[in-house]
């Protein structure tokens, strides 16, 4: 590697003065890692109902801390996932919907939001 390349990675400048201790980088660094995408929201996903699968949801919910981890993952969107879906509104109101204060429904934005605090870096 060219000293050029080395004052270059390093933002040294003429007159090219490295002091003693001081640590350089040999190579460029990576590029920004990707941003997270959450998945597609699941049309139909809605309380009470098994089809499409809760078990996203309920992953989602587990990971971000609204729903206790010890809860089996099912397919229907029963009330233990109403209810963690409520506590997430109660943490996020702009995900509820307006005039509801007891939302067990969850939404395509509140969906990604969800699925960005459990897996987004």
């Amino acid at each position: 590697m060219k000293w050029q390349t080395i004052a270059s990675l390093n933002g040294i400048r003429s007159p090219y003065v490295i002091r003693p201790g001081q640590v350089l980088k040999l190579k460029a660094t990576a590029t920004a890692p990707k941003t997270y995408t959450p998945p597609k929201f699941p049309s139909g996903l809605a309380p009470n109902r098994a089809k499409p699968s809760a078990r996203g949801l309920q992953r989602a919910l587990k990971a971000a801390g609204f729903m206790p981890k010890s809860v089996v993952e099912a397919d229907n969107y029963g009330p233990r996932t109403q209810a963690a879906v409520i506590e997430f509104h109660n943490r996020h109101t702009q995900y509820r919907a307006k005039g509801v204060t007891r939302d067990p429904a969850i939404g395509p934005k509140g969906w990604a939001y969800l699925h960005r605090l459990a897996y987004g870096k």
